[in-house]
This record gives structure tokens, C-alpha cells and sequence, in this order.
């Protein structure tokens, strides 16, 4: 790696050899860190690959390791591939360009080269304040409109017919909270038996199990009101109190194999793991087929929760909460379709004389 120049103008390079791509990929961000975010380097000759590379090592400590995930796939897969090779400093709007209609041609969707201009102009707006860019060339381009589309989700008569399917499954109080809370993937994953209060009725979403550059980790939740309490009806109280008691059996059963090391995961594998996600997926789609429901994606769940809630005439001021969206308005125009027939109920003037007879 390049860190600069000696007083005949010669390059000065570092070396860190590795026995794997992933150490190597290691200690080529430690030795960025080290030497500084691009000002030992000559400026002039530092590509746009090398200084992504900067950014994500900058933005490490920054970021949840699921968005630092997020952001070394678009970079290492989408962004240096294309024009990783041009040099920061003859970088212009019209490679960014390129870049975003190669995307396009190769099939991505348009929400995906939004994802990259948001990183791409991140990164640069960087180099400018880093002194190694004098403006940021993703500002003069407009990256093009997602499209939007309309959540998917289940009738109640639906979310019923698969919970019917679902009963006696050891997931069953998984999906059935999901339907009556609202609750994200990862936050019942990460939910752990202290956080539940079955005499008080109440539960605390307190972290979100994800994966993240091929690993599982635990992080906060997305937002300050993400991190909430829900209350729990008898019911609901009810089907967790069962799957308690199936767990207990479980870990009978289990015996030596259980793993006493683990946290007490609410919803663990047969041998009190954690539960992958993929394996979650796997076992929902399969209830999906035997329920003989539309197959709709995990967070669409969600979705059905908003709905149901929404049918039932729910304030959406406490959906928003309960979901634990960081804003009403984030809500509204979220579920907008939901509030369709009400925006189609406009008033009349034959109305008004209604009114004022009265």
C-alpha cells in the first residue's frame, strides 16, 4: 500500500502479509486507519477503490455492523467493479453515471442504485472534507426514482388459516406474536426471558438478532422508540406461558447438548442456541405451503399487523408506537394505502346543505 512519497519523490509503500483474502482484506483496513484517511497518500493518485476502502474503515466504528455490511457489498460488488480503477481526483459526474446505468442494465432495481448514490455521495462528500476531492461529483447526478410498491399482507381470515397451520409447531409463539405485535424479525429473535413479564403482561424489545457479513450479531434496536414495551393480552400471555413449558421439555429432552452457556433465548433452537434467521425462513415458508395461504416475505407480517390493527379502528399514533416506527408521519405514509377509502370520502357541497338544515 502507498502512504506517501520520500524527498526524491519515490513512493513510500507498507507491507502486511496474510495467509487468507479475509486477514489480508483485515490488515489493509488497519493499515488505512493507521496511515490516515488519505493524507499520507498522494491525492492525486488514489483511486476511487482505495479511498471506498478508507471510508468503510472510517465508517466502522460509526455504523451497526448490519449497515457497515450493507455498505461493503455495494462498494466491493457494485461500485469498484465499475469504476474502482478511476483516480479521486479526475473522478466525475459522468462516471458516476456510468456506474448507475451499468447497474441498471445488469438487472438491479432502481432502489439499489438509490442505495449506492447515497454511499457513493457519503464517501466522496468525505474526501472533500478530507482535502483529497475538491467537490463531490455524486451531487450533480440524480440517481433514478424507485418505484413505489404497496406492502403485502395477509386478510384476517389469512393470518387465522396460517396460524391454524402453525399451531403445535415449536415456532408457533414466534409467529403468533409477530401477528398481534407487530414485532421486527430480529427483535423476536433477540428476544431473551427476562425481557417478558408474563404476570405483568409485558414485554421489552430490547435487541435485534441480524446478520451481518455472513455473521449473526446482536445490536440495539433501529430506533430510540424501537427499543419499547408491549403489552400482552391474556391470551397472547397465554401461548408464551405454553411455549415456556415446551422449552423446559425440550431441554429435558436435550439433556448434556443443551447449551448452558447461551442466553436464555425466548425463542432458541433445540439445543438453546440462537435461531438462525435463514432457518426461521425455511420454516415459514413450509407453514406458508401446508396453510395453503399467498406466501408473503417475514416482514410482511408486520404489515398484516398494521392492517388488522388498522381494521379494528386502532389510532395510528398508537400503531406507530407499538410498531416502533421513529415517526407517526414515517407510519402514515408507510401504510398510506390503508387510508385510501377515508381520502376517497371527500366532502360535497350537497353535503354542506345537509349540514346546515340540521
Amino acid at each position: 500500500m502507498t502512504v506517501g512519497v520520500d524527498a526524491r519523490g519515490r513512493q513510500k509503500r507498507k507491507y502486511a502479509y496474510a495467509r487468507t483474502k479475509a486477514e489480508a482484506e483485515r490488515k489493509l483496513l488497519e493499515l488505512l486507519v493507521k496511515y490516515g484517511a488519505g493524507q499520507a497518500a498522494d491525492p492525486g493518485r488514489v483511486t476511487l477503490a482505495e479511498h471506498l476502502e478508507r471510508w468503510l474503515a472510517y465508517k466502522e466504528s460509526r455504523v451497526k455492523p448490519t449497515t457497515l455490511a450493507g455498505y461493503t457489498n455495494l462498494v466491493r460488488n457494485h461500485i469498484v467493479p465499475e469504476i474502482g480503477q478511476v483516480r479521486l481526483a479526475r473522478l466525475n459526474a459522468y462516471h458516476v453515471e456510468q456506474l448507475y446505468q451499468a447497474m441498471l442494465a445488469r438487472g438491479l432495481s432502481a432502489r439499489m442504485v438509490n442505495l449506492a448514490h447515497v454511499v457513493l455521495n457519503n464517501a466522496l462528500g468525505l474526501a472533500v472534507r478530507w482535502g483529497t476531492l475538491d467537490r463531490n461529483p455524486a451531487a450533480a447526478v440524480d440517481p433514478p426514482r424507485p418505484t413505489p410498491t404497496e406492502p403485502s399482507y395477509w386478510t384476517p381470515e389469512q393470518a387465522v388459516a396460517f396460524l391454524e397451520a402453525a399451531r403445535g409447531h415449536r415456532l408457533y409463539a414466534l409467529f403468533y406474536l409477530a401477528l398481534v405485535t407487530g414485532m421486527r424479525r430480529g427483535e423476536l429473535l433477540g428476544l431473551q426471558w427476562p425481557d417478558v413479564d408474563l404476570e405483568r403482561g409485558v414485554l421489552q424489545v430490547q435487541r435485534n438478532l441480524t446478520v451481518a457479513g455472513g455473521r449473526v450479531v446482536l445490536t440495539t434496536p433501529k430506533s430510540a422508540r424501537s427499543r419499547r414495551g408491549l403489552y400482552l393480552s391474556r391470551e397472547a400471555a397465554a401461548v408464551l406461558r405454553e411455549h415456556h413449558r415446551r422449552q423446559a421439555e425440550e431441554r429435558e429432552r436435550a439433556g448434556s447438548l443443551w447449551r448452558q452457556d447461551c442466553p436464555p433465548w425466548v425463542f432458541a433452537s433445540t439445543v438453546g442456541t440462537y435461531t438462525m434467521p435463514r432457518n426461521l425462513y425455511r420454516t415459514f415458508k413450509a407453514l406458508i405451503e401446508g396453510a395453503g395461504v399467498p406466501e408473503i416475505r417475514f416482514h410482511d407480517l408486520r404489515h398484516t399487523y398494521v392492517s388488522l390493527e388498522r381494521a379494528r379502528g386502532t389510532q395510528i399514533e398508537l400503531i406507530s408506537s407499538r410498531v416502533g416506527h421513529s415517526r407517526v408521519s414515517f407510519t402514515l405514509q408507510a401504510y398510506r394505502h390503508l387510508y385510501e377509502p377515508e381520502e376517497r370520502d371527500v366532502l360535497t357541497i350537497a353535503e354542506l346543505g345537509g349540514v346546515t338544515s340540521k
